[in-house]
């Protein structure tokens, strides 16, 4: 049984060295091969070898599908990139507004306005209030209060102006 596959594989040594590695793999497996040893010679066929069919296997009806879907993509990425421009603009925009903080500082300056924040959320001007809404008047009010601390402290600060 050993020297079946020998034979079988100096064969294929000897196939190899004729065809060399440069030629294509159906040239040299269209040929016939003999074992070593044997009687029978390997002839060159006079025919061109046969081209393999490259549109075999190909399924049309898929690859139109896929180029619809690629389209597609194509199109929603387009639309995303202008979303993105537009998110862009809109962000420029709302850095040059003055800060937030500021903004709410100023609300909170006007004349009034604590008064009648400290009024409006107070717990004791709630009295028939039951307990959840109590403890949310107090959290309120416990807001309030760090609000107007925060902008007293930032007035007594010094600003670079200074």
């Amino acid at each position: 049984m050993r020297g079946f596959f020998s034979a079988i594989l100096e064969g294929y040594k000897e196939q190899r060295v004729r065809s060399g590695p440069s030629r294509p793999f159906f040239e040299w497996t269209s040929r016939p091969v003999s074992a070593p040893g044997a009687t029978e010679q390997v002839t060159e066929t006079s025919e061109a070898p046969v081209e393999p069919d490259i549109d075999a296997g190909r399924d049309f009806a898929r690859e139109a599908e896929l180029e619809g879907e690629l389209r597609q993509c194509a199109q929603e990425l387009a639309e995303l990139a202008e979303y993105a421009e537009q998110m862009r603009d809109r962000i420029a925009e709302l850095e040059s507004l003055p800060p937030e903080s500021e903004t709410f500082a100023a609300v909170l300056r006007l004349r009034g306005v604590e008064k009648w924040l400290r009024a409006k959320f107070h717990p004791d001007k709630h009295p028939d209030a039951d307990e959840e809404a109590r403890q949310a008047y107090t959290e309120a009010t416990q807001h309030i209060n760090a609000a107007y601390s925060a902008l007293k402290r930032q007035d007594r600060q010094p600003t670079d102006d200074d």
